[in-house]
Order: C-alpha cells, then sequence, then structure tokens
C-alpha cells in the first residue's frame, strides 16, 4: 500500500471512528437512563468490535487497546457479572472521549490517557469475574516488574491469574553496543 492509500485509509478509518463514537455515546447514555437489554448491550459491543478492527487494520494501537478493553468490560455487563454502575459509565464515557482525543491528536489531561483508561475498564472487567478491585495495589506482581509496567499491562497479568494463566517476568537486557 503506498503512502496515498495509508492517509486515505487512516482519513475513512477517523470520519468512521468518529461516527462509531458517537453511536456509543448515545448507547452509553441510554444504559445510563434504563436497564440494559440484550439487543442494546450487542449493539454496543459490535459498534466497539467494529471501532477495534478498524485501529487495529491502520495500526492506531492505542485504540485498539482502549476498545479492547472497553470489550471486555461490556461483555462482563452482558454475561451479568457486572452490574451498570456510576463508575462504570464514567470510565466508558472517559474511553470515548480518550479515544476522541487520540484521533484528534489532542493530548491527553493526566489520568486519562489510553493505558490509564484501559486499566480502569480492565479493572472493571475483572470485577466482573469476582476478582476484587486491584485499587493502586498489585500484591502479586513484584515491585521490581511492577514499576515498568503500565495499568493496562498489570490489570492484565492479573485478570490472566484469575483465568487460571500462568504468568511469567522475563528480563531483557541489551547492550546497544553490539545490537
Amino acid at each position: 500500500m503506498n503512502t496515498a492509500q495509508r492517509q486515505n485509509l487512516s482519513q475513512v478509518f477517523r470520519e468512521e471512528a468518529l461516527e462509531q463514537l458517537d453511536q456509543l455515546n448515545q448507547s452509553i447514555l441510554q444504559l445510563e437512563q434504563a436497564p440494559p437489554t440484550a439487543e442494546l448491550l450487542e449493539s454496543i459491543l459490535r459498534t466497539a468490535h467494529s471501532l477495534k478492527g478498524g485501529a487495529k487494520l491502520v495500526g492506531a494501537a492505542s485504540i485498539e487497546k482502549v476498545t479492547h478493553s472497553f470489550e471486555s468490560m461490556m461483555v462482563e455487563i452482558r454475561e451479568g457479572r457486572l452490574t451498570v454502575f456510576r463508575e462504570a459509565i464514567d470510565t466508558v464515557l472517559d474511553s470515548i472521549d480518550c479515544i476522541r482525543n487520540e484521533l484528534g491528536g489532542i493530548e491527553h489531561q493526566p489520568g486519562r490517557d489510553p493505558d490509564t483508561i484501559a486499566g480502569k475498564l480492565l479493572n472493571l472487567a475483572a470485577r466482573g469475574a469476582e476478582t476484587p478491585d486491584f485499587g493502586a495495589t498489585f500484591p502479586k506482581i513484584s515491585e521490581g516488574t511492577s514499576e515498568f509496567l503500565t495499568e493496562s499491562q498489570k490489570s492484565s497479568l492479573l485478570v490472566g491469574r484469575k483465568n487460571g494463566n500462568k504468568v511469567y517476568s522475563v528480563l531483557w537486557t541489551v547492550n546497544l553496543a553490539t545490537f
């Protein structure tokens, strides 16, 4: 794919993503007003999945990460393991704002960057999987490892452990003189 094609694809993605974000925003506001219906939740998940796929196609990794985490939380709601509550609504609305900022190249406010938002969404999803709120402490992740991970990565590790996956730490040292 040449540069012009890539730019065109990115522009189409941006336009579609903004429409999808408007649709998600309206759906979340409906979710806030009344108990969720299966139809509404499926619509939200379909829209988020399309947004995630488009992000992957154009290499927008931060948008893909946020929408993947968004989907994880919404699945927990759809499956009845997580109820809709104020913090969930606020975090979802923050994720929509975060993606809009990414699309517009706008700098994020502190605590509203893609990694932080994705971590909050995964924490909420983990609550639905009957995992306690991880909060700011991650006792099962060694302190040396924890300081190098984003909130999203920490949450992913802990959700993985909860689901019975083995998690390993690997330390890579690169000698730049010989690399």
